[in-house]
């Protein structure tokens, strides 16, 4: 049995999946400090000009010690319509893209609150679309 404790963050990369689909028992990390300058809020997609990170504003408390269960997002800028309209320019010629697109519409229309809701949500959207079962828990606590 492969047990698999991992931060949830927003569309991950491949290698994330791969260790998904591995895994028997999988755990999203969610009390950890949040780290600022990480992959928790950000992904990145390919299109004609290169690379493109898509990042989400997010807010701190004073402290700076968030918990990633506690990081809210920042709704300031309308990242939002610009996620979305990105990867629909630098995905829309790609082989069966419409097919995928209005899964994205689901995560880029509702405003979720907290960061670690979105980040999950795009992980589902991708299990949706792989039709695979995604089943996994939360931590209560912080899990070295």
């Amino acid at each position: 049995m492969i047990k698999t404790i991992i931060h949830p963050t927003y569309f991950p990369t491949i290698e994330f999946f791969i260790h998904l689909l591995k895994s028997d028992n999988l755990i999203f990390e969610i009390n950890d400090f949040y780290k600022k300058q990480t992959v928790r809020n950000r992904t990145s997609i390919y299109g004609s000009n290169g690379k493109l990170n898509l990042i989400i504003p997010v807010k701190f408390s004073s402290s700076n010690k968030d918990n990633l269960k506690d990081v809210k997002i920042c709704y300031d800028t309308k990242w939002q319509k610009n996620h979305l309209k990105s990867i629909q320019i630098a995905y829309r010629s790609s082989p069966y893209f419409e097919f995928f697109e209005d899964y994205f519409f689901e995560i880029f229309e509702k405003k979720e609150k907290f960061l670690v809701d979105i980040s999950i949500k795009s992980i589902e959207i991708i299990y949706e679309i792989l039709e695979v079962d995604l089943k996994y828990i939360l931590t209560k606590d912080y899990i070295n």
